[in-house]
């Protein structure tokens, strides 16, 4: 099993706690990190035995200053940011089911996405999110925002919880929690104010009511106090 296999190197490596890195080592490193991210950001990662041993190491590891390390939180980061732009473009069906979204899975990569944040400094940080008109569809806080607002729409048109994913295999924990969704608004809230809050002068603000579809998101300058 991969999973069982990553945990194996992520526990390893995180009892040798190691604070550098060793050039010589790099591409190996960079190797197994890339691998262990395939499986912390797999739709299916929170239901493994290994999930937080993998996480642990990962989260460790994407936080190191070296050149190779800054390359891969980046790289991480962007799948983060380009998954969670398709989740904000999603919209429910007319037959009232969601269009293909697994709730916890696109609730897990924003999670993501704020932890490897995290992994910068606050010049980086403020880099990050910056918005630039250019890419005006692609500014992370304002995804996040439209994130937030077409899981709403979803949840406003799906009357049965998600189906729950059974295990497939023994590495992944028999019993799967229901998926909690006033603890995903809950979590969205307090991940948009993070985003928001590095930047405190921009803020969004809907045109209209945010249940329509054709509703406009805007900047507006409001303090991280006011979210």
């Amino acid at each position: 099993e991969v999973s069982e296999f990553c945990c194996a190197i992520a526990e390893r490596m995180l009892a040798e706690n190691s604070k550098s890195v060793d050039a010589k080592q790099a591409p190996v490193r960079a190797a197994i990190l890339s691998l262990q991210w395939s499986v912390l950001s797999h739709p299916n990662s929170q239901s493994l035995k290994s999930y937080e041993s993998i996480k642990r190491y990962v989260l460790s590891e994407i936080r190191k200053q070296d050149e190779a390390t800054k390359g891969l939180r980046y790289k991480f980061l962007m799948s983060c940011r380009d998954e969670i732009a398709k989740n904000a473009n999603a919209s429910p069906l007319a037959s009232g089911a969601a269009d293909s979204v697994d709730e916890s899975h696109a609730l897990h990569v924003c999670q993501l996405a704020k932890s490897l944040l995290e992994g910068y400094d606050r010049e980086g940080m403020e880099k990050l999110v910056a918005y630039n008109e250019a890419e005006a569809d692609l500014h992370f806080p304002t995804l996040l925002f439209r994130d937030l607002m077409s899981y709403m729409k979803r949840r406003s048109r799906v009357a049965t919880l998600p189906p729950v994913r059974k295990p497939t295999s023994a590495s992944i924990v028999s019993v799967v929690p229901e998926f909690d969704h006033a603890k995903s608004v809950w979590t969205r809230l307090q991940i948009l104010r993070f985003f928001y809050g590095i930047t405190p002068v921009v803020n969004t603000a809907t045109t209209a009511d945010p249940a329509d579809s054709n509703s406009q998101t805007t900047l507006t300058k409001l303090s991280p106090e006011q979210l």
